[in-house]
């Protein structure tokens, strides 16, 4: 699939930051948002940016606050359930 997308010259430095590549920051910029949003997976989010572990996935996401909050009762049942594995 192939999209067009105007950006003002002006804006277009602002839009990239310190990527190399515009059609890079789209792309990290739509897989974040539907992440985001339930219409995607983690592993589709993967395999749509080339990542080489979940764990990437995960950092690139948390970078973009995309990961869901985590309530206080999630968080107690995670940490219960790793504790057999952290003795």
């Amino acid at each position: 699939m192939f999209t067009t997308v105007e950006i003002p010259d002006e804006l277009a430095g602002l839009v990239l930051g310190s990527r190399s590549s515009l059609s890079r920051a789209v792309i990290e910029a739509v897989a974040a948002d539907a992440y985001r949003q339930g219409n995607v997976t983690m592993f589709q989010v993967r395999t749509l940016l080339g990542h080489s572990s979940q764990w990437e996935t995960r950092d690139f996401l948390e970078a973009r606050h995309a990961l869901p909050e985590l309530s206080a009762d999630e968080i107690l049942q995670e940490t219960q359930a790793a504790a057999p594995f952290l003795r």
